[in-house]
């Protein structure tokens, strides 16, 4: 494990680098859900308004349910994710791997790109 754990309201919320996002009890440790990426997790999840936020070297941002760890959306960026997402006023913020910055917004189960924005250039 890479990332640090996010804890509410009893629940602890973390990315592995066994490809997975889990819910666990704080107080026991019982594993509520998991839910599997692509590849390992190095970003701690943000939770907001029922929804688990979390990145992946996957390329991807996931919006998991709180409760159930179902899938609600995802977007595929351009490259590996490292980092934690920010979430404001129901826009998702995350920076990618490939020197771009994501803002994704949300409706309902839909995700759709805000802007993305070049911060560096990248060399291969």
């Amino acid at each position: 494990m890479n990332a640090s754990v996010t804890l509410v309201t009893g629940i602890a919320y973390l990315g592995c680098d066994d490809d997975k996002i889990y819910a666990l009890n704080a107080t026991t440790g019982a594993v509520l859900w998991t839910y599997t990426t692509g590849e390992p997790i190095y970003s701690t999840p943000v939770v907001a308004d029922g929804v688990v936020y979390a990145t992946s070297t996957d390329d991807m941002i996931y919006a998991l349910n709180v409760t159930t760890g179902a899938l609600i959306w995802d977007y595929a960026t351009g490259a590996q994710i490292e980092d934690s997402p920010a979430i404001s006023n129901g826009v998702v913020y995350a920076g990618s791997t490939d020197g771009k910055v994501y803002a994704i917004i949300a409706e309902g189960d839909q995700a759709g790109l805000l802007y993305q924005r070049a911060l560096r250039i990248t060399h291969k």
